[in-house]
């Protein structure tokens, strides 16, 4: 939940993930105003666990947008069989 109340240029979306296949996942972040952006399909990779650590994501596609409300980030696990843990998701945004 974001109190701040500016216009938003740039969300920047770090997610820290121990899962052995990052790879696996869709991920979606959706503004308080209920724009939603994909920032990542699932697909392959040979990194096999290039979240863990940390890994930014960022987006302008809410530009303009008031930053005050809920904001929400969502981890679709799209291939079963591995598993991870997310730590706390870390989300900033830039704007005036």
């Amino acid at each position: 939940n974001v109190t701040d109340n500016i216009k938003v240029e740039w969300v920047e979306v770090t997610i820290d993930n121990d899962n052995s296949r990052s790879s696996d996942y869709d991920i979606y972040l959706k503004s308080p105003q209920g724009t939603t952006v994909m920032l990542m399909v699932h697909g392959s990779n040979s990194v096999t666990d290039w979240m863990n650590g940390g890994w930014r994501f960022s987006t302008p596609a809410m530009l303009d947008e008031d930053s005050n409300g809920t904001w929400k980030v969502k981890l679709d696990d799209k291939v079963s069989g591995n598993s991870g843990t997310v730590k706390p998701i870390q989300i900033k945004i830039y704007g005036h």
